[in-house]
């Protein structure tokens, strides 16, 4: 992630930052304080990819229990 992209005197050139990423196969976003849409983009594909959406359950909360099966008491067999 580069900071201030909004800066004229940068430490290190735009051109150079991406074409590093591209050689390393690395994701670069330029971000700025000034912008936050900058920033969205950068939490936005960190969400995505360090949080997995949840699979669906093969549970079924909504499915009711008959009566018999209803009874609160847990069973341990060893």
């Amino acid at each position: 992630m580069g900071n201030m992209r909004d800066l004229s005197n940068r430490r290190v050139d735009s051109d150079f930052a991406y074409s590093w990423a591209a050689r390393e196969r690395v994701k670069l976003f330029e971000v700025s304080a000034k912008d936050r849409n900058t920033l969205v983009d950068f939490v936005q594909y960190l969400g995505q990819r360090h949080f997995h959406p949840i699979k669906e359950s093969k549970f079924s909360l909504s499915k009711k229990l008959k009566a018999e099966k209803s009874n609160p008491a847990i069973l341990m067999d060893f």
